[in-house]
């Protein structure tokens, strides 16, 4: 539950920045960019669910970032308004990982 707390709270951030400071990460309603966030938190949980011990730790962050990107991008298809390139993929999923090491390192410590 924090770990979807925590991603609840910290996407948003990083989505608006990305999207005030960057060119190329547009979110124009705020109802996508819920719905967006919403998925990206489940999916995230879910894979941490699935996969997060202490021995994939390195590959639970590597694949919250490639899950990320690839969300991203079909995301970005499927609403009209919302427009990510892959290099604004990239650069949210590399911010979206470093916040999933620490996340990951909180979760593996309390044995959660």
């Amino acid at each position: 539950m924090i770990s979807f707390l925590i991603k609840i709270i910290f996407l948003p951030v990083i989505i608006v920045f990305f999207t005030y400071f960057f060119g190329n990460v547009q979110f124009d309603s705020i109802w996508q960019t819920i719905i967006a966030i919403l998925m990206l938190a489940v999916i995230g949980v879910s894979m941490e669910a699935l996969l997060l011990r202490r021995k994939t730790f390195w590959l639970s962050i590597f694949l919250d970032f490639a899950s990320t990107v690839v969300l991203l991008l079909l995301i970005a298809a499927v609403f009209d308004g919302i427009e990510v390139t892959l290099a604004g993929a990239v650069f949210i999923s590399l911010i979206v990982g470093v916040q999933e090491y620490f996340v990951h390192l909180i979760l593996i410590t309390n044995d959660k």
